[in-house]
């Protein structure tokens, strides 16, 4: 009745289930018996088979690894490790035991001598998993990279990136990218062949989560929530790092931090200036000869802003120091006195980024009021605004030798811009999260993004080879439209017809049909160049989006007839099961609803003008039939005035009262026969419409 935590199976046709009440069950499938091993006093975690499927070791909550018999179920040997072990492994040919447990690391036992080895639990850390993969001890962690371990001496061969949690910020260092993400380690991260990013080196030394980073040359320089900067010495062959500055002085979390640039005159760099919580910008020595770990003293210190401080930027020639904060203000130092050079205002909310164009005394930066703005460095002047990101701009740099602007925003968007102009050259659905940070690789050929979704993306720009691909798109489609004009001036009607259907030009491919029409034998033209067209799917497909769209704009009788001309052709050359393939896709089918609807609205109107057309013409014969009997009558004898008057003084009748008696008399006769005309039209007009739904279906 207790809850499974681990399933083994021997090829014995045997099963071993470890249980949370301490159990293990052994189940025999030819047999049908099992059997119970008690010896654990909690849940056993983990099972594993060695010494030829003889020997079976287990791990448990309780802190103990035991080895059994497996055929009689006997205890062989006990191991106590003082820690609930979560995961086991037996591995260098089976002599050793690797586990992990609620302490995250990773500890190897002899199984001959009951002793631990290998003494790295500390080396590794936040373990989850361990199992031997051939000759590759592999172990996941909690932030989801995978350990791949040497299983004779427990060294690590690599380390794959699984989910980087949120990415803060990300740099690109040669071949190398270092990234801070919600870790307290700034991670060095190096690309395969296979796209998977390995971790190459990890600069621990934070007592809290590393928030910024920025590289420069040898130097990695980080800022931390735990109040401190710290700058490492990298050396990319060898993957190996050496702590050497740790500033200390702020108050509150650093959140920017940014190195002096690169000088031709100077062998190294000269400083580093960070920017924090506390609203104070201070500028950081890196001194000549910097070689071992040692604390520093800021050089200057000042209370930049009124709110956090989100950006810090030395310019390309290191004599200013730009700050961007929360207060929506942009300020500039200067890097000897840290004298205030300027303020920019005209953001309406946070300043998140800032950056120096590398060729013109510009710095631009990105707010959260969803615009770029680029001011004058000297003086702080606002050159121009660029507005097109739907969310806050994050992050902002230069590339293309300052001749472009990439920008990520908080809905997950890259844009580069023109510098200059401030147009959009390109769009990028880069991420699905907030993207925080943005790194040039080749001075803009490739770019990476690093986004809250704890993914990390690489670009590259081939702009250029878009740009070669619609000139060439450009120049074949002039070629075909010269064609086309070429058939048409031949009379060549098919090549011209398939070539302005190609080109999708409803126009030309109206203006030929047309033409062709009006010629004595244009249909069995039009019926031969639209069969040979219709041999292709998407040529039939197009010729029927002209006829839906002619339809809909409706216009001259000759576009009528060049629709209903093209319509008749196809229905009569093409079977209905082929065109049901053709429009089986529900975007295609939409097509054909349109016609349909037309068709149909088109049907009732010509039913209700054929109704009446048809009145009309019973009323004019019937017509026709009264004036022929009217002559008859009138060769009737009629009596004389003389005999109607002597008829009306019998009667007693005055002259008025047979006057009107007449007339009634006449429109009687009248009604009776326009009620009659009505009867019988009404009879024709049934039987006619009887016929046509007849012929219809």
């Amino acid at each position: 009745g207790s809850g499974i935590l681990c399933v083994l199976f021997r090829e014995s046709l045997e099963i071993f289930v470890g249980t949370e009440m301490g159990d293990i069950e052994k189940f025999d499938l030819v047999t049908r018996k099992s059997m119970t091993l008690k010896h654990h006093a909690k849940g056993v975690t983990s099972l594993a088979l060695f010494n030829a499927n003889r020997s079976l070791v287990s791990s448990g909550r309780d802190g103990i690894i035991t080895v059994w018999k497996c055929h009689e179920g006997k205890v062989l040997k006990t191991i106590v490790a003082e820690e609930s072990l979560e995961a086991l492994a037996v591995c260098d040919h089976e002599t050793k035991a690797c586990t992990t447990g609620e302490n995250g690391g990773i500890r190897f036992w002899d199984l001959k001598t009951s002793s631990e080895v290998l003494l790295r639990r500390k080396k590794y850390s936040n373990v989850l998993d361990i199992t031997l993969a051939g000759d590759v001890l592999v172990a996941s962690k909690v932030e989801g990279d995978v350990l791949s371990l040497d299983p004779k001496d427990g060294t690590q061969r690599s380390l794959t990136v699984g989910n980087l949690d949120e990415v803060y910020d990300a740099k690109v260092l040669g071949r190398h990218i270092a990234i801070a993400s919600n870790s307290n380690d700034v991670r060095i991260l190096a690309p395969t062949e296979s796209d998977i990013w390995d971790h190459s080196a990890s600069l621990s030394g934070h007592t809290n989560v590393v928030l910024a980073i920025d590289v420069g040359g040898e130097f990695i320089a980080s800022a931390s929530k735990d109040k401190t900067a710290r700058v490492w010495k990298f050396n990319e062959e060898e993957s190996a790092s050496s702590l050497v500055f740790i500033a200390e002085g702020h108050t509150e979390a650093v959140g920017a931090v940014a190195l002096a640039k690169k000088q031709k005159n100077q062998p190294s760099r000269e400083f580093f200036v960070t920017g924090a919580a506390d609203r104070t910008v201070k500028l950081w020595s890196l001194g000549s000869n910097a070689s071992v770990a040692k604390k520093v003293s800021a050089v200057w210190t000042v209370l930049a802003h009124e709110k956090d401080i989100n950006c810090v930027e030395a310019s390309p020639d290191n004599k200013i120091i730009a700050s961007g904060s929360q207060d929506r203000t942009v300020k500039l130092w200067g890097r000897s006195d840290s004298t205030l050079i300027a303020t920019c205002k005209g953001h309406r909310r946070g300043v998140w980024s800032v950056c120096f164009s590398p060729v013109d005394v510009v710095v631009v930066s990105a707010s959260a009021d969803k615009t770029i703005k680029a001011w004058n460095s000297t003086n702080g002047t606002c050159l121009r605004t660029i507005e097109g990101h739907g969310a806050a701009v994050l992050k902002v740099l230069f590339v293309s030798a300052g001749t472009q602007i990439a920008s990520a925003g908080a809905d997950g968007m890259v844009r580069i811009w023109n510098a200059r102009e401030g147009s959009q050259s390109a769009e990028i659905d880069a991420h699905s999260d907030r993207v925080w940070s943005l790194s040039a690789i080749s001075d803009g050929d490739r770019i990476v993004s690093g986004a809250a979704n704890g993914t990390l993306r690489v670009w590259k720009d081939v702009s250029e080879r878009v740009r070669e691909e619609r000139l060439e798109e450009s120049y074949q489609r002039t070629l075909k439209d010269q064609v086309v004009s070429d058939s048409i001036r031949n009379q060549d009607w098919s090549a011209a017809l398939r070539g302005a259907v190609e080109l999708s030009q409803p126009r030309k491919v109206e203006h030929i049909v047309a033409t062709v029409l009006k010629s004595d034998d244009g249909l069995e033209v039009l019926h031969q160049a639209i069969k040979e067209l219709c041999t292709e799917n998407e040529s039939v497909k197009k010729l029927m989006e002209f006829c839906r769209d002619w339809n809909a704009v409706g216009g001259s009788v000759s576009m009528v007839a060049v629709t209903h001309g093209i319509l008749r052709v196809i229905f009569t050359s093409i079977r209905m099961d082929r065109l049901a393939e053709i429009f089986k896709a529900s975007s295609d089918k939409a097509i054909l609803e349109a016609l349909v609807a037309h068709s149909r609205r088109h049907y009732e109107r010509v039913r209700g003008m054929s109704s009446a057309v048809s009145f009309l013409d019973f009323t004019l014969h019937r017509m026709l039939s009264l004036g022929e009997v009217k002559d008859g009558a009138r060769k009737e004898k009629r009596p004389s005035k003389r005999e109607v008057e002597g008829y009306r003084r019998n009667a007693g009748i005055s002259e008025i009262q047979f006057s009107e008696m007449a007339q009634k008399r006449q429109f009687s006769a009248l009604y009776e026969g326009v009620d009659e005309l009505r009867r019988e039209a009404k009879q024709q007009s049934r039987s006619r419409r009887r016929r046509s739904e007849s012929v219809v279906s």
